[in-house]
C-alpha cells in the first residue's frame, strides 16, 4: 500500500498510457507505405541478401540508421516484421509521452501536463506515423531536453549522437540547446564528453561509406531534390501545404485543429524564458527554416515535432486562459468563459477519441497497394523489374526488383526528378512492368515517352479502377527517347496494346546522333476516332517523318495518309516502312500527325508506338 501511495504520481501516467495502448492495439495491422521500405531492407538482410532493397544492388535508401538497427534487433527477437515494427512504435511513443510529461511537469502542475499527454494519445496523428522512425525521433528529442535540464553532459552527448543517427535534422535541436547553454552562461563542456558521441557517429557513417559507398543515405538528397523539382509545390509551398491533415487527423473537425494551433501560443507565452520553452521554440524555428528553405515535400511524418510540442503546450495554454479569466472582476464574464474553457477541454479529448476511432482502420492505408504487390508476386516472373512511383507496399508484397521513379531506392532517379527530367531514368532502367495511375501523376508522365518507343500492353487479368499495370512484350532500345511531344497526348489502348496518342495536328520530336540509322515503328488512328458517335468523326490523318539537319535541310523519310472511316484497310496498327538514313552530325527527326483532307482535326486521335532508330 505504501508503494502505491508514494508512487501515485507515476500511476497517473496510466491516464495516457491506457488510450495509447488501446489505439495501438486496434491499429496493430497498420502499414505505412514508406515504412515498408525499411522492412524490406531488414527482411533481405535476414534472408542472406545483405542490407539492400533490391537484391544485388547496394544503395542506401535508409533515412534512419538507428531505427534500422533497432528494427533488426526487434525482428531478430520477435521473428515477425509487423509485430517488431508495431512494438517499437508503441514502446517509443509511450516513452515519448512519459519523457515529455516529465519535462513539462517541472513548470506546470502535473494534471495540466497529463491533459496534453492524453490529448496526444487520443489523436490519430501519431498512429499514422507508426512503423516509421518518428516515435523514436521525438522520444530522443524529449530525452535530450531532459538531460540538458538535468545538466547530465555525458549522457546528453550520447543522446544527441543517437538523435542525429535517427534523423539528420536532429542536429538542429543540438544547435538550439547550444544557444540556450550559452544563454544560461554554462561552461563549455569538457572535451572528454565528445569522445563517445564522435565514435558513435564515426562508426555509423563509416559503415555507410564502406557498405554503400557514401557517408550519407541517398534519401537525404532525394527529398531535397524532390523539393527543388517544384512538383510538390513551388517554393515555399511544398512543406506548407498541410490542408489534407485537417481531414486525415481531425476528420474535418476544425475546432479541434484550430485549437491545436492557437492554444500552444498561450502555452508558450506562459512559460516565457524557461529553458524548455527557449529550446523548443528555437528548435522549431530552425526546423521550419530547414524544411521551408529546401521546399521539402509535405510527408506527414515530418510534422511530428510540431504535434508533440503542440499537444503539451495546449494543456498549458488552457491553464493560462483559465488563470487569467479567473482573475477577471466581472463575475458573469468569468463564469461564462470558465465554462467555455471547461467544455472545450472535454471536447478536445472527446473529439480526438472520435477521430482516432473513425480514422484508424488497420490496413486501410496500404490495402490497395498490398493487393497489387500480391498480384505481381503471383502473375510475374521472379526476376521481373517493376517501375512505379509509390513503392513501399508493392515492393514488400511483390518481392520483385523495383524501379523507383522518385529515386528513393535507385541511383540517379532522384537527381533526374530534381532537374524536372521525367524521362532520363528510362535510359538507365528497362522495366518489364510499369504501374501507373489511370490518370497519371506528374512523376509518372515519363512513361509517355516509354510507350512511344516501347512495346507494352495492358495486363488483362489485373483489374483496378484507378491503377493500371502494363507489361513489356519484347525488349527494345531506350537510347533515343522523344524530347518533345505536342499536346494533347496521353496513353491509350489499341487492340490492348499501349500506344501514345498524339492528337493531330501534333509532333513527336527526337534528337538522333551521327551515324547510319533505320527508322522503324508503328502508327495508326484510335478506333474511337471513327467508331464513336460524334458529329464530326475523323476524316483521316496524314503521318510523316522528317529528318531536319542542322543546316536546315529537310528530308522526308516517310509519309502516309490513313482514312479508317472510309477504308477498312486503314484501320488498326500500321508499320512505318523501313526508312534508312545517314547523317554526319546530330540532327532532329520529327514525326508529324496532320489533319485530314477537310482540315478537320476534331477527332484525329492519331498514335505512335515502338519508334526506334536502329
Amino acid at each position: 500500500m505504501h508503494f502505491f501511495i508514494s508512487n501515485r504520481k507515476y500511476l497517473l501516467y496510466l491516464t495516457f498510457l491506457i488510450p495509447l495502448f488501446y489505439f495501438s492495439h486496434i491499429n496493430w495491422a497498420f502499414q505505412l507505405d514508406d515504412a515498408l521500405i525499411y522492412q524490406r531492407y531488414v527482411q533481405n538482410l535476414f534472408e542472406g541478401h545483405g542490407l539492400v532493397y533490391n537484391i544485388g544492388e547496394r544503395f542506401n535508401g535508409l533515412t534512419s540508421s538507428l531505427y534500422t538497427y533497432v528494427t533488426i534487433i526487434a525482428f531478430f527477437i520477435t521473428g515477425n516484421m509487423q509485430n517488431a515494427s508495431m512494438f517499437l512504435a508503441t514502446t517509443f511513443m509511450a516513452l515519448t509521452l512519459i519523457i515529455f510529461t516529465v519535462n513539462f511537469s517541472k513548470y506546470e502542475r502535473l494534471p495540466i501536463i497529463l491533459f496534453g499527454a492524453v490529448f496526444a494519445a487520443c489523436t490519430p496523428y501519431f498512429y499514422f506515423v507508426y512503423t516509421m522512425e518518428t516515435p523514436l525521433f521525438i522520444f530522443l528529442i524529449g530525452l535530450c531536453i531532459y538531460l540538458f535540464e538535468k545538466e547530465d553532459i555525458f549522457l546528453l552527448g550520447i543522446a544527441c549522437a543517437l538523435l542525429v543517427m535517427t534523423r539528420n535534422e536532429g542536429a538542429l535541436l543540438i544547435l538550439a540547446m547550444a544557444i540556450e547553454h550559452f544563454r544560461l552562461r554554462r561552461p563549455f563542456p569538457k572535451l572528454k564528453y565528445f569522445i563517445i558521441p564522435i565514435l558513435l557517429l564515426a562508426a555509423n557513417y563509416s559503415f555507410y561509406k564502406l557498405y554503400y559507398g557514401h557517408f550519407l543515405p541517398a534519401t537525404a538528397s532525394a527529398k531535397v531534390q524532390q523539393g527543388a523539382s517544384g512538383y510538390w509545390g513551388e517554393w515555399p509551398h511544398a512543406f506548407l501545404t498541410v490542408q489534407y491533415q485537417l481531414e486525415w487527423f481531425f476528420i474535418g473537425q476544425k475546432i479541434l485543429a484550430y485549437s491545436l494551433m492557437v492554444l500552444p501560443i498561450f502555452g508558450v507565452i506562459k512559460l516565457g524564458l524557461k529553458s524548455i520553452n527557449v529550446i523548443a521554440v528555437t528548435f522549431l524555428l530552425f526546423y521550419s527554416t530547414f524544411f521551408i528553405y529546401f521546399n521539402v515535400p509535405n510527408y506527414h511524418w515530418y510534422y511530428a515535432p510540431y504535434y508533440i510540442f503542440a499537444f503539451f503546450y495546449s494543456g498549458i495554454g488552457l491553464s493560462w486562459l483559465f488563470e487569467n479569466i479567473k482573475e477577471h472582476k466581472n463575475a458573469t464574464f468569468k463564469y461564462i468563459w470558465l465554462s467555455v474553457i471547461s467544455v472545450l477541454s472535454i471536447w478536445l479529448v472527446y473529439g480526438s477519441v472520435i477521430s482516432s476511432t473513425t480514422q484508424i482502420t488497420g490496413e486501410r492505408a496500404s490495402r490497395v497497394y498490398r493487393e497489387i504487390g500480391e498480384w505481381l508476386n503471383t502473375n510475374t516472373p521472379s526476376d521481373a523489374k517493376v517501375a512505379m512511383a509509390e513503392i513501399g507496399a508493392v515492393g514488400w508484397y511483390s518481392n520483385r526488383y523495383i524501379i523507383d521513379i522518385l529515386g528513393l531506392v535507385n541511383p540517379l532517379n532522384a537527381a533526374f526528378i530534381g532537374n524536372r527530367d521525367l524521362t532520363s531514368w528510362l535510359k538507365h532502367y528497362s522495366p518489364d512492368y510499369v504501374l501507373t495511375h489511370t490518370n497519371l501523376m506528374v512523376f509518372e508522365k515519363g512513361v509517355h515517352h516509354l510507350f512511344a518507343v516501347g512495346d507494352f500492353s495492358l495486363a488483362q487479368n489485373f483489374k483496378h479502377l484507378k491503377l493500371d499495370i502494363y507489361m513489356k512484350n519484347q525488349e527494345v532500345s531506350h537510347d533515343i527517347l522523344p524530347e518533345k511531344i505536342s499536346s494533347p497526348y496521353h496513353i491509350a489502348l489499341e487492340n490492348n496494346e499501349a500506344v501514345l496518342m498524339v492528337h493531330a495536328p501534333g509532333t513527336l520530336e527526337f534528337t538522333v546522333p551521327a551515324g547510319q540509322h533505320t527508322l522503324t515503328g508503328n502508327f495508326g488512328i484510335l478506333k474511337r476516332a471513327y467508331q464513336m458517335h460524334a458529329p464530326h468523326p475523323t476524316d483521316g490523318v496524314e503521318f510523316s517523318a522528317v529528318l531536319i539537319k542542322k543546316n536546315g535541310e529537310k528530308i522526308t523519310l516517310f509519309k502516309q495518309f490513313l482514312d479508317p472511316k472510309s477504308n477498312e484497310a486503314d484501320r488498326g496498327i500500321h508499320s512505318i516502312p523501313a526508312s534508312s538514313f545517314s547523317i554526319g552530325e546530330e540532327a532532329k527527326v520529327v514525326l508529324y500527325t496532320n489533319a485530314g483532307i477537310h482540315n478537320n482535326a476534331d477527332s484525329d486521335q492519331a498514335f505512335w508506338k515502338k519508334i526506334q532508330f536502329n
